[in-house]
C-alpha cells in the first residue's frame, strides 16, 4: 500500500494533468478555427498560431487533450495502467516544450512568452516526479 505522503502526489499530479486538458483542448479551438476559415487568424496576447495546420494540428491537440485528461483521471482514481498513460502524457508534454523551444529558437512564435514552456515542463516534471515516488511493488 503506498505511502499517504505518495499517495497525495500522485493524486495532485492527476488534478494538474486533468487541467492542462483544457488548454489543449482551447489550441485545438484555435486550430479548427483557422481550418474553418483560411487566411484568418486569432492573436492572443501578440502570440499568432501558424497558418496552414489546420486540422491537422487540431486533431493533435484534441488528441494530447484527451490522452491528459485521461491520465489525470486515471492517476487520481488509481485505474489499472494509470503509470503508463501518465508516462504518455507526460512524454507528451516534454515533447510540446521540446518542439515549441526549437521552433522559437527557429524564429517563430515570437510574442509568445517563456513562462509558458517553464509551466508545461513543470507538469511534465511533476508527473515524472509522481511516478518515481510511488513505485510500483516488487
Amino acid at each position: 500500500m503506498a505511502e499517504p505522503r505518495s499517495a497525495l502526489v500522485t493524486i495532485m499530479a492527476g488534478v494538474v494533468y486533468i487541467i492542462m486538458a483544457i488548454p489543449y483542448a482551447g489550441i485545438a479551438l484555435l486550430f479548427a478555427f483557422q481550418a474553418f476559415k483560411p487566411g484568418q487568424y486569432i492573436a492572443i496576447g501578440g502570440v499568432v498560431p501558424p497558418l496552414g495546420l489546420g486540422y491537422g494540428t487540431m486533431t493533435l491537440f484534441l488528441g494530447l487533450s484527451a490522452l491528459s485528461a485521461y491520465a489525470g483521471l486515471a492517476a487520481t482514481c488509481r485505474w489499472r495502467g494509470w503509470r503508463l498513460l501518465l508516462g504518455l502524457a507526460t512524454c507528451a508534454a516534454i515533447g510540446i516544450v521540446v518542439v515549441t523551444a526549437w521552433i522559437r529558437l527557429s524564429g517563430g512564435l515570437v510574442g509568445m512568452p517563456l513562462i509558458t514552456l517553464a509551466i508545461v515542463f513543470a507538469v511534465a516534471l511533476f508527473g515524472l516526479l509522481s511516478m518515481l515516488i510511488e513505485r510500483e511493488p516488487g
